[in-house]
């Protein structure tokens, strides 16, 4: 099984940090420009809620994934776990951790694809180097949406006290 693991220090607050990954909408907001999430429905948040979600990568493929929100703990802690999907196995684990008025977020990927020795292959020669960009480009891209709420969200408080 293959495994990718990368953090990110955020300044923004941590329930901020935490409540933005919960929210299904960002998720395209965070997606490098060659995923597009064509639906997302989700039927709640809480330990057992289910995700369905339909992506289109590079404008060719078309894939549904149904996912399980395995482990729900506000604010520290999100586990997704793919219950139907493109992966033969996946498992996202988000953890959030309260560093000194920042937060931190770590992203630990745990997948595997379908087609033995060939999946093998297409992860050591394209998936790996993939997985590792878009999660470089996620971390960035939620840096950048966070930082700028919490700006935002801090000259509103100033201008209604």
């Amino acid at each position: 099984m293959a495994r990718h693991i990368s953090s990110v220090l955020i300044d923004a607050p941590l329930e901020m940090v935490f409540d933005f990954h919960t929210d299904p909408k960002n998720l395209e907001r965070i997606m490098p420009g060659n995923v597009k999430v064509l639906s997302c429905t989700m039927e709640g948040l809480f330990q057992g809620a289910k995700l369905d979600l339909v992506m289109r990568w590079h404008g060719l493929i078309t894939k549904r994934w149904l996912i399980e929100l395995e482990v729900f703990k506000r604010p520290n802690a999100l586990v997704d776990l793919q219950i139907k999907g493109p992966f033969k196995a996946f498992r996202h684990v988000r953890t959030f951790e309260a560093a000194g008025g920042m937060t931190l977020l770590t992203d630990d990927l745990s997948y595997e694809l379908p087609f033995r020795f060939f999946g093998r292959l297409i992860e050591k020669l394209v998936l790996g180097r993939t997985v590792k960009s878009q999660f470089a480009y996620r971390h960035v891209r939620t840096k950048e949406l966070l930082e700028l709420q919490r700006i935002n969200k801090e000259a509103s408080t100033r201008e209604n006290a």
